[in-house]
């Protein structure tokens, strides 16, 4: 059990991590003249990390957050490689997803450090409870054995 939680642990503290990973305000203002390469930059992390992100959330038992997912960055994407929707507004759209994967990012980056300080107090408190046991159990051996 205590290696288990350790584990879930480990991983929300790596999704918190990459969640919360900030640009220098100078790599900023350079990216910001590399307009091409910053695209595509942004599309590579969005691709390398969903699937961990995902898998996180599958670990968790998160599937309202996996279903969020799907329906306002998986399936509008798909929609835009289909013949359904225009060329120019399915690249408009592309570009829309985009920006709401990393809206998804930032609100999921708000609810993954509850997760966390909640998985660590629940951890905190079965240790207390099961030091609290041990504890009473050495004391009626002791009250028996003096008894």
């Amino acid at each position: 059990m205590e290696n288990r939680a350790s584990l879930e642990i480990q991983y929300l503290s790596k999704l918190n991590f990459y969640l919360s990973y900030e640009l220098s305000t100078g790599t900023l203002a350079l990216l910001s003249y590399l307009y091409t390469i910053t695209l595509v930059l942004a599309v590579a992390a969005a691709a390398i990390f969903t699937p961990f992100m995902l898998f996180i959330l599958y670990r968790e038992k998160r599937f309202g957050w996996i279903n969020l997912f799907l329906i306002f960055i998986i399936i509008p994407l798909m929609l835009t490689f289909t013949n359904l929707i225009p060329d120019y507004l399915a690249e408009v759209l592309r570009y829309s997803i985009l920006g709401g994967f990393y809206m998804y990012c930032v609100l999921l980056k708000l609810v993954v450090r509850d997760w966390l300080q909640e998985r660590k107090s629940k951890i905190q408190y079965l240790r207390m409870k099961e030091e609290s046991a041990r504890r009473k159990k050495l004391e009626e051996m002791v009250y028996h054995s003096e008894n």
